[in-house]
């Protein structure tokens, strides 16, 4: 197997990171390697493959697949991103006046590891409305704790828990940040553990808010074939 299918399939394999960041780390990869078109018909099979769960994936799959054979691969990939590139500033901008009004910068609560949390939570940061983030490991897998590792690098302050501490530090956020697999307009698909911040959330009347583009949106969840020890409907 050539490099760039033996760079995909490493990709696809990560489970520390969201499905948009793979998405991202996809088409860095197209852009590095330029491959064939023979190529990009064997990425789209791959990608139908992946988890069932990370829809933003299968959305890719789609799209590359629509786009061949006219399109280059780089070329594909220039159109994607421009479509796609200010989509997180904007979910940002919709969110600031939803935040709870606050003389200080928020504490906020957040879980699991989200492309689109992370982008937000780096806008909101821009416009002086985060003080603290308090990131969970989030088990299996512990992938909030890179997540809060790149927040610290690009400047902001996180406090990494256990998931099983969230019910010692949920009354003292503002408002709780999740990122979703799947939404409809009456449930989300989300790393476990997010039902029961959720919950706790609900209990000491924390805002939630979920935040995900339309690359993920569905009229009804599929949970067929997902791995329920990582995903649960919210």
């Amino acid at each position: 197997m050539n490099n760039f299918l033996n760079k995909v399939k490493s990709i696809l394999a990560n489970r520390q990171k969201g499905s948009l960041a793979l998405v991202e780390n996809i088409l860095e990869a197209i852009m590095a390697a330029n491959p064939s078109k023979a190529e990009l018909q064997t990425l789209v099979g791959e990608l139908k493959k992946s988890e069932p769960a990370m829809v933003a994936l299968h959305h890719l799959a789609r799209e590359l697949r629509k786009a061949l054979p006219a399109t280059e691969g780089q070329a594909f990939v220039r159109q994607y991103q421009q479509n796609w590139q200010h989509t997180d500033r904007q979910i940002a901008m919709y969110l600031l006046p939803l935040l709870p009004a606050s003389p200080t910068p928020l504490t906020l609560l957040t879980h699991s590891h989200s492309h689109t949390v992370i982008n937000t939570l780096l806008e909101l940061h821009r416009q002086g409305r985060v003080g603290r983030i308090v990131q969970t490991r989030s088990e299996p897998g512990g992938e909030g704790a890179l997540q809060a590792r790149q927040l610290r690098q690009a400047g902001l302050s996180v406090t990494l828990i256990a998931d099983e501490e969230i019910a010692e530090y949920i009354a003292k956020v503002n408002a709780c940040l999740l990122g979703a697999d799947q939404w409809t307009s009456k449930a989300f698909l989300n790393k476990t553990g997010s039902a029961r911040m959720v919950e706790l959330a609900g209990q000491y009347q924390i805002p939630v808010f979920v935040l995900a583009d339309t690359r993920k949106k569905l009229t009804a969840l599929q949970t067929t074939g997902i791995n329920h020890s990582l995903f649960e409907e919210v």
